[in-house]
């Protein structure tokens, strides 16, 4: 019994252990630090490339130029939906647990959010660019891949 015991212990010690250095070449091949020779607008389209790399899901309709436009479309009206240009945002993002409220509990997830810069509106919903606001958000429950796109748009910020 005890022999069993260990067995299934290692196994999923082992397994953990090569998750976690798949996670780690999996974020290294999407976000990788950018040659020093290259322009502004080449690091931003690399960066651009490895956003969609990172959400080649086809749930999360993804599109951002290298003017800064993006639209982010998570399919969710509330925490999912954000359009507008990264020029005009201050971008952050806020890690939540595990709390009541979804169907039945929401999981700990990440919102990325658009907040405008000088308290204009700048920020809408893809379906309705007519009606601006102040803020926007997108929510993910990997918070892996928030962390990832959260470090790739700032970085786009920077070049912009």
């Amino acid at each position: 019994m005890k022999n069993i015991f260990y067995i299934l212990i290692s196994a999923i010690l082992f397994i953990s252990c090569n998750t976690k250095s798949i996670e780690k070449n999996i974020s290294s091949s999407i976000i990788h630090p950018l040659p020093e020779g290259m322009t502004k607008v080449e690091k931003v389209n690399s960066d651009i490339k490895s956003i969609f790399k990172l959400l080649n899901d086809d749930i999360i309709k993804t599109s951002i130029d290298s003017n800064g436009f993006f639209s982010f479309d998570m399919g969710a009206a509330s925490a999912g939906r954000a359009t507008g240009n990264l020029k005009d945002v201050n971008v952050s993002i806020q890690y939540l647990p595990e709390q009541p409220g979804c169907a039945d509990i929401c999981p700990e997830m990440a919102l990325i959010i658009f907040e405008c810069k000088f308290g204009i509106e700048c920020v809408s919903d893809p379906y309705f660019t007519n009606i601006k606001s102040k803020e926007g958000s997108i929510s993910l429950v990997n918070l892996d891949t928030a962390s990832l796109l959260y470090d790739l748009l700032k970085r786009i910020q920077s070049n912009l």
